[in-house]
């Protein structure tokens, strides 16, 4: 299920005009223009959990795996 116009106008906002979804849109571009860090990477607190707390195992700890339909 996608979000008519993207998250800007998806199910979690309010419902609002076109010209709202522009105001929103530039607010959200305005802000991430202002932020230091573009990447997660650059983020020193994330280092810092990847490199002190999960040590070389957020693979195994933050991703799911499903079995396929049928196989154990």
């Amino acid at each position: 299920m996608a979000c008519p116009n993207g998250c800007i106008g998806g199910g979690g906002q309010p419902p609002a005009s076109n010209a709202r979804k522009r105001e929103r849109m530039e607010a959200i571009f305005k802000a991430d223009e202002a932020c230091e860090l573009k990447i997660p990477q650059q983020n020193p607190a994330l280092k810092y959990v990847y490199d002190e707390l999960l040590k070389g195992r957020a693979h195994e700890l933050l991703h799911i795996h499903y079995p396929l339909h049928g196989h154990h």
